[in-house]
């Protein structure tokens, strides 16, 4: 046998009715031979070997070819097996993964949320306070709206984070693009004009 391991050749083993006395019936004719055929790992060398005893009513060539192919589909079917499970262990690995991120997105969404909501109170305190003049308060409506903006993409991540981990459905409705490209350009622009002035 561990010369079928080592080498992956075919071999036999001789005198298996003194092995196979004490479990043999009497009247009965049991193999006086084993075949011993290595089994083929998938990366190459031998994965196992097969030991079958052969029919002695049959010669021996011919027990040598019908463990043979045997040995062949039990290989296939091990590498199958084998396969398998490995992408199962793959499957899982990705789904922790995933669970992981969702995760991570659910705890920085909270975190960024808290400070963001904590510091737009403020602004709209001193922003409802009369005693600004005018660039002070476009400056303070500035950081409003990009506060809010924030706070807004902070919270599609959370949703999304939602979404992923099955908490909540997604529903998908229209949306007018130009709006939402309008709102972004009115911060930039805000911000390119203090720039160039």
């Amino acid at each position: 046998v561990s010369r079928a391991a080592h080498t992956g050749t075919i071999g036999t083993i001789e005198g298996m009715c003194a092995l196979l006395e004490p479990y043999v019936n009497e009247g009965t004719n049991p193999p006086q031979i084993a075949v011993t055929t290595p089994l083929a790992a998938p990366a190459g060398g031998t994965a196992a070997v097969l030991v079958a005893g052969t029919n002695p009513m049959r010669p021996l060539a011919e027990n040598r070819k019908f463990v043979a192919l045997v040995a062949e589909r039990l290989a296939t079917a091990i590498a199958t097996a084998r396969a398998k499970e490995l992408a199962r262990e793959r499957a899982e690995a990705l789904a922790a993964l995933d669970r992981a991120k969702t995760l991570f997105l659910s705890d920085v969404s909270h975190e960024f949320r808290t400070p963001l909501t904590l510091l737009l109170s403020p602004l709209d305190e001193v922003i409802a306070r009369g005693s600004l003049n005018e660039g002070e308060r476009e400056l303070l409506h500035t950081s409003r709206r990009a506060g809010t903006r924030l706070l807004k993409l902070v919270q599609s991540l959370l949703d999304f984070s939602r979404v992923e981990a099955g908490r909540i459905q997604a529903s998908f409705q229209p949306v007018e693009v130009s709006a939402l490209t309008a709102g972004a350009m009115t911060l930039s622009c805000s911000s390119v004009a203090r720039w160039r002035s």
